[in-house]
């Protein structure tokens, strides 16, 4: 019996390891974070990605500018990372990508899928930067503006890697109070870049999303019920 409940408690694991990342509600259309590459010798590239709540409260419309990407190292990725940028600017110390649900790099992110993408993949699951001016603006339903919830990116950090995954410029979310919060994301509309690579269905949104996640964690816990009959 008492081994019975270690695997029960292990395929639990599993379950929460595969929970796919919720979209968010409750996010408020008042509030408003930026981040600001700083100017560096080190590289050309400069620009902001904002991001903030529609009125309706689901899911973050991100505003993504980045100029004066060279064209030798693209295709580019660009993630939110767990932690901010320290004093001293080291990129590194930002840590990994956000994934509060523990999907981890390995497979790479499946766009029509983006609820099973780690939750700070932006490049992944809405395009890649090639060169030059990178201009884009989408909704993300899987990242808030809620503090203290799991996908809450106020107080972490973006990073723009080159092609091989080498972290180049990066910079810190911060409140910022002139927004006008009104619009409401209609798409990507992009320059100068590479659309997420995966192509199939289009990407699901509010509830067809949830619903998605529900239903793959109902399809592992009657795996799970089964092997445990089995034990």
């Amino acid at each position: 019996m008492h081994f019975k409940f270690l695997n029960l408690v292990g395929l639990s694991s599993l379950v929460s390891a595969l929970t796919n990342a919720p979209v968010t509600h409750g996010n408020n259309p008042h509030i408003k974070y930026r981040a600001t590459l700083p100017g560096s010798s080190s590289t050309p590239i400069r620009g902001a990605i904002s991001g903030h709540a529609s009125n309706n409260g689901t899911g973050i419309i991100f505003n993504v500018n980045f100029t004066h990407l060279p064209t030798d190292s693209g295709p580019y990725l660009y993630h939110i990372h767990e932690n901010p940028v320290p004093a001293d600017g080291n990129c590194t110390s930002t840590g990994p990508h956000l994934d509060p649900f523990n999907r981890t790099e390995t497979p790479s992110c499946d766009s029509t899928l983006p609820a099973t993408c780690q939750v700070g993949d932006l490049s992944g699951k809405h395009g890649r930067p090639i060169s030059g001016t990178f201009s884009v603006k989408y909704r993300d339903v899987y990242l808030s503006t809620v503090s203290g919830t799991a996908a809450f990116f106020g107080n972490r950090s973006v990073v723009i890697h080159n092609k091989d995954k080498v972290r180049l410029t990066c910079a810190n979310f911060e409140v910022v109070t002139d927004t006008n919060s009104t619009t409401t994301a209609t798409g990507t509309s992009a320059a100068s870049s590479v659309p997420p690579s995966a192509t199939g269905s289009p990407i699901a949104t509010g509830g067809a999303a949830a619903a998605s996640a529900s239903r793959d964690v109902s399809g592992v816990l009657v795996l799970i019920m089964a092997i445990a009959l089995l034990l």
